[in-house]
């Protein structure tokens, strides 16, 4: 499908809100070819307004489906919110084939906070992390006692 100039001028748009940060809208936006006939665009009258990202989860829901890890047996969301206040939580589904996983929780040194088996009956593994200082942790998914992936987990106070 080709796009029209408005719609590629409106992706662009859509890719500075996403990327920067801020909502713009724009007026008088023309196109034009340059001396070597490459695209491009001449945005006037642009008008920003930041937006928080910092705060993207605002209630203990997972928005976004990011996926730690996902195959024919297991489905897993990264770690939310992060950074972590009180709680931390992953959202997971575990097929009947499916055989052990595990969520470790190792600070900055290596040391191991804690391990967390992913429950055949369950859907969600929430952790608390009221009694852990406020640090950089990381978190290790194990499947048949296999490392699959890490990632970073923030604690804030």
């Amino acid at each position: 499908m080709k796009l029209t100039n408005k719609q590629k001028i409106r992706s662009i748009l859509a890719t500075i809100v996403l990327f920067a940060g801020v909502s713009a809208q724009a007026s008088g936006i023309t196109y034009f070819l340059n001396e070597n006939t490459k695209p491009n665009f001449e945005i006037k009258n642009i008008s920003t307004t930041k937006v928080l990202v910092k705060n993207i989860y605002l209630s203990d829901e997972n928005p976004i489906t990011d996926k730690l890890f996902e195959n024919e047996k297991i489905s897993i969301s990264t770690a939310y919110p992060n950074p972590a206040v009180e709680n931390v939580s992953f959202d997971y589904k575990l097929s009947a084939l499916a055989g052990s996983a595990k969520i470790t929780l190792s600070d900055v040194f290596g040391n191991k906070i804690g391990a967390y088996e992913l429950s055949h009956e369950q859907t969600r593994l929430r952790i608390s992390v009221q009694d852990l200082p406020e640090s950089i942790y990381f978190y290790t998914l194990h499947i048949d006692g296999k490392v699959v992936i890490t990632k970073k987990l923030v604690v804030r106070r």
